[in-house]
């Protein structure tokens, strides 16, 4: 299936590449299979980790989860403006994006349970910037850092298959060294 990728949406930051990183990373992309790309159903989190990337309970790290799909870019949310649910407080910047998410949680929440992209690809839940995202058939989508946003944009088909599979499965690791700032 061919994503439309004129969708696509990032915040680009500085970022700087380590080429221990990036030797490392790069041989996954001769691994990635493309295949068709359902909608991932949300999968039971292993032992030890959340369905839903949160700290101190606030998912996203307080960036309002429909200011993606409306204002095309990441917005702080408020404590004026929350809605609990999947396990976390969710924040907006109004109270019309609050309802939005109330009345459909699944259009405006991340992909994964907000952890990144590439890590769910690997098996891994890695802890994602939630300045860094794309917006890929109406769906969000979370990465690290922009540079390994690179990576997976090289194919992204492939990746993303590739983390719906882990995330379906609930095949992602539960070793706490995983969630890497």
């Amino acid at each position: 299936m061919r994503r439309n990728h004129e969708e696509t949406t990032m915040i680009h930051l500085p970022a700087t590449i380590r080429l221990a990183a990036v030797l490392g990373l790069a041989g996954f992309a001769a691994l990635a299979v493309c295949s068709g790309a359902g909608t991932p159903a949300r999968g039971a989190a292993p032992s030890g980790l959340s369905d839903v990337y949160m700290r101190d309970g606030v998912a996203l790290a307080g960036y309002d989860p429909v200011a993606y799909f409306l204002d095309r870019e990441p917005v702080p949310g408020s404590d004026s403006y929350s809605v609990e649910w999947n396990g976390a407080v969710w924040r907006f910047a109004s109270a019309e994006h609050a309802a939005l998410f109330r009345d459909r949680p699944e259009r405006f929440a991340p992909q994964y349970g907000g952890y990144s992209l590439y890590g769910m690809s690997l098996g891994k839940a890695y802890v994602p910037d939630p300045r860094v995202f794309d917006i890929i058939d109406g769906k969000l989508y979370l990465s690290r850092n922009g540079a390994v946003r690179q990576i997976w944009q090289r194919n992204p088909d492939g990746y993303i298959a590739a983390a719906d599979r882990a995330w379906n499965a609930s095949a992602w690791s539960d070793v706490a060294d995983q969630l890497v700032p």
